[in-house]
């Protein structure tokens, strides 16, 4: 929300974290949501603004939304509300701004253990996400790109 306020405070940010964002009907049916129908375009235009900005998605059960697969896979809130623009913007160059996006699933772990296992994670430089973060049980953690 805060990326749409536009330049200069745009600028300034260069990391999203998203901890279990939400499932199909929280993206249809969220205030936030609502208030915000081109957010898919939003982050698509702060991905292309700078190379080094990066989205990391957290998937635990919440977003994972195996009830509403997309295309044989779960994640219809997030495919359907928050990368479509990731998926479709030609930048050129050679550039794609969907290696700039990664989802990191984490099958079976509740939405408060996501926050709870990762939230060290808010503050540091974008850098130290360059791989999924693994705990427990979760060592060879699936990404994928948008």
């Amino acid at each position: 929300m805060f990326l749409s306020v536009g330049y200069p405070w745009r600028q300034q940010i260069h990391y999203i974290l998203l901890f279990d964002p939400g499932s199909k009907s929280d993206y249809y049916t969220g205030a936030c949501d609502k208030q915000y129908p081109t957010m898919s375009n939003i982050v698509a235009n702060w991905l292309i603004e700078n190379p080094h900005n990066k989205l990391v998605v957290l998937a635990g059960d919440v977003t994972a939304d195996y009830q509403h697969p997309v295309n044989g896979y779960g994640h219809a809130g997030i495919q359907n509300k928050l990368f479509p623009a990731i998926r479709n913007t030609y930048v050129g160059g050679g550039r794609n701004i969907r290696k700039q996006a990664v989802v990191c699933n984490y099958p079976g772990m509740n939405h408060g253990d996501v926050w709870i296992k990762f939230r060290q994670y808010m503050n540091m430089p974008s850098i130290t996400l360059s791989t999924c973060p693994k705990t427990g049980h979760y060592q060879h953690i699936e990404s994928w790109n948008p």
